[in-house]
């Protein structure tokens, strides 16, 4: 039985996988939409609100749920729900306009204020509900995490999809999160939030996998095969498209305008993209990369390279050595797709800005740089982040 999941908002029915198109969204902060509606068109007479705040950072959609717990004292179970809900949805969906891609991120907020739901903790055995949970249940303490992770489905507006519970048309299955606790959650899953992002920009998005948009770029191809020129080049572009190399020595590449490819090859080199959407590949070699204005895209190579790609979204590859990833204010949203610490990896920060973990998951962390600067660290759970990987100027 196929799962056809439409959602009216304010009068009008939107579907999952709705054909997209047209311009880019806007990228930079929008306002946060309080959703707030109630649920009844499941079997069995089953009511319920969905609640959560709904926002757009210019890179992602963000999804915000804050719960309060009352009654007994849920101990290490907190922090068991709070982060088995965000490993068990994040990184599942995104939404795409046809032009790019927008990761949908969970965030879970426990607190003491301004609840979207109240949660009544019981100390031992029961049966969870939305706003039940339990200490101990029949499924045993290794399932708390699948629970919670099940309850949040019904706050953010699924449905159950087994046979008894909150169903919609009767839909049944097995080997899902909202049937019997497994860690399958579809892209169906995802309809209100689709919906009411479609609602809040008045355009149609497709809810796609989002595999395709935590993935990190593929290298660009290498230079074309010619005579290595001599060594130490200085090397300038035009405001078209360029594509320029360096030899075996410490060169300086500047791209001007267009959208340009710079490639160092080895030694020390210097490479400036400047304005457009460029690619920068040091190769061998302790290199400086800048990528300029535009979305870059920057990739060190082997080597203690120096990466900055300011201002602009920009994707950004240290590759072997200890590299340092540059900001200022002003930087925009990046992603770093392999930071590694133990390399000697390290963040350096500009005057006015701090670090605060903000959003993400077990495979990344979004990192608010203050300013409506973000950074994004692939393949680094949300909790992993370290005060010692950024170094303030």
């Amino acid at each position: 039985m196929a799962f056809d999941w439409g959602y009216a908002v304010h009068g009008v029915t939107y579907t999952m996988g709705t054909a997209a198109g047209g311009s880019a969204l806007p990228n930079a902060p929008q306002a946060i939409a309080a959703v707030n509606y109630m649920e009844s068109r499941s079997d069995g007479g089953y009511r319920w609100s969905v609640k959560y705040d709904l926002g757009f950072d210019g890179a992602r959609f963000l999804v915000e749920t804050r719960i309060s717990l009352a009654g007994a004292d849920p101990g290490a179970l907190r922090s068991t729900w709070e982060q088995g809900i965000e490993s068990l949805w994040n990184g599942k969906a995104a939404l795409s306009d046809g032009s790019a891609l927008y990761p949908i991120a969970f965030d879970v907020r426990f607190v003491d204020a301004n609840p979207h739901y109240t949660v009544t903790v019981h100390e031992g055995n029961g049966r969870y509900d939305m706003l039940n949970w339990y200490t101990d249940t029949a499924w045993g303490p290794s399932y708390q995490d699948e629970l919670a992770a099940h309850e949040y489905g019904h706050m953010i507006g699924m449905f159950d999809e087994y046979a008894g519970g909150a169903t919609f048309n009767g839909y049944t299955t097995t080997g899902t999160l909202m049937a019997d606790l497994t860690g399958k959650v579809p892209l169906g899953y995802f309809g209100s939030v689709d919906a009411h992002a479609e609602a809040l920009y008045g355009r149609p998005l497709a809810i796609v996998d989002a595999g395709a948009a935590a993935a990190p770029p593929e290298p660009p191809p290498e230079p074309p095969s010619e005579p290595v020129p001599e060594a130490g080049r200085v090397v300038n572009g035009t405001t078209a498209a360029d594509t320029l190399s360096g030899a075996s020595g410490d060169d300086s590449i500047r791209g001007y305008a267009g959208n340009d490819v710079l490639y160092g090859l080895q030694g020390n080199d210097t490479l400036k993209g400047e304005a457009g959407n460029d690619t920068l590949f040091g190769g061998a070699g302790d290199d400086s990369m800048h990528g300029g204005d535009g979305h870059d895209v920057l990739f060190g190579g082997i080597g203690n390279d120096i990466l900055w790609g300011s201002p602009g979204n920009d994707t950004l590859t240290g590759g072997a050595g200890a590299d340092r990833f540059m900001y200022t204010r002003g930087s925009g949203h990046d992603v770093i797709t392999d930071f590694n610490a133990a390399e000697g990896d390290r963040i350096h920060l500009g005057p006015g800005q701090f670090h605060r973990v903000i959003d993400g998951s077990a495979t990344e962390a979004l990192v608010d740089l203050g300013n409506g600067d973000t950074i994004t660290l692939l393949g680094i759970a949300r909790h992993a982040v370290q005060d010692a990987w950024f170094v303030t100027a």
